[in-house]
């Protein structure tokens, strides 16, 4: 979170679902991100680069 320029979970959590960052709720307190969806979501937003393909075992490769 701080890496991100937040200081507390509040803010953080409220960002990402202002952002419509995908996430799975595990409980009433908890969520979690999977790093699948946060590539996915990151890639549909990238502006100036390439995009990155998944091959079969879900490792990232760069687009030729």
């Amino acid at each position: 979170m701080g890496i991100l320029g937040y200081n507390d979970t509040t803010s953080f959590l409220q960002a990402a679902k202002r952002a419509g960052i995908p996430y799975v709720r595990v409980s009433a307190r908890r969520i979690i991100f999977r790093e699948r969806d946060l590539e996915a979501w990151m890639d549909a937003r990238t502006v100036g680069a390439p995009l990155r393909q998944t091959n079969t075992l879900g490792r990232a490769r760069m687009a030729a």
